[in-house]
């Protein structure tokens, strides 16, 4: 009986050995995919900073201001001029005493 009982322990750390093989190959594989996403990301990045970049500079300004002045009704701040705005008078609270 002993014999059998440590050829069954053999059997289930063998086993256990072979699984815990798998698990590790699995997570070499998850970690090199992951590695490989994080450099796509990295150069994702880059390139969506470099587009934002050359977009900036594809802008025309003079359309631009064009388009603030006559779609948006924006003025230019060398335009600006002041302007006086009449408003109420303040409100003003009477106290009655009646004591």
């Amino acid at each position: 009986m002993p014999t059998a009982l440590t050829l069954v322990f053999a059997l289930v750390i063998a086993a256990m050995l072979i699984f815990s093989i798998f698990v590790r190959v699995e997570l070499t594989e998850v970690n090199d995919k992951n590695l490989e996403l994080s450099s796509e990301l990295t150069s994702l990045n880059e390139e969506n900073r470099r587009l934002r970049i050359e977009y900036e500079f594809a802008q025309n300004l003079d359309e631009l201001e064009e388009n603030a002045k006559n779609r948006l009704g924006m003025q230019s701040s060398l335009q600006r001029r002041e302007q006086m705005i009449d408003t109420e008078p303040e409100d003003k609270a009477v106290v009655i005493d009646n004591g």
